[in-house]
């Protein structure tokens, strides 16, 4: 029934109306203005997620419908492990890739190029929005909903495993000492 800066207050019978804050819009998406994803008039979908009588005021909610990407991403996507996500946007400090399930992560400039001597600029050139990446997971913060990406750590254990694959594959010739 009304959209405002932080939210939209919501009919949800006849002089019942709940709050959806724009938090509560999305798990993925950030919600700058709720005008640009709610219209007045518009039908949804939502659950109460608070509920005080006392103080007449409700609190819903659209995202708690589905399952935290989140929390499902922090379970197949341990630090440590790789995926191949696409670029969504460069900034001064790194670039922003998608990774599956919607969440987006960010490689930190810092961790954008193998050699630390690198400028910036230099490492940032070989890349457009749009691209496929290949990155490591360097951290996961479900609570934040923050995911720390790195190419840098990608290359290195990229080397790491082509040299374990080449030590086991030598180790049945019968030669085990490796220099």
């Amino acid at each position: 029934v009304k959209v405002t800066n932080i939210g939209a207050f919501v009919q949800l019978e006849d002089g019942i109306d709940g709050f959806l804050h724009a938090d509560d819009i999305s798990w993925t998406k950030k919600i700058k203005h709720p005008g640009s994803e709610l219209t007045v008039g518009q039908e949804i979908e939502a659950v109460v997620i608070e509920c005080n009588p006392e103080e007449h005021k409700i609190k819903i909610g659209m995202k708690q419908i589905s399952a935290n990407p989140w929390k499902e991403f922090a379970e197949q996507y341990k630090p440590g492990s790789t995926l191949e996500g696409e670029i969504t946007s460069i900034t001064e400090f790194g670039l922003f890739v998608k990774a599956p399930n919607g969440i987006e992560g960010l490689v930190n400039k810092a961790n954008l190029s193998e050699e630390k001597d690198v400028p910036f600029e230099e490492a940032i050139a070989k890349y457009k929005v749009g691209d496929k990446i290949n990155v490591f997971v360097v951290d996961v913060n479900t609570e934040k909903e923050k995911v720390a990406f790195s190419v840098r750590e990608y290359k290195r254990k990229q080397q790491r495993d082509e040299i374990s694959q080449y030590m086991s594959s030598n180790d049945d010739a019968g030669d085990s000492a490796y220099t």
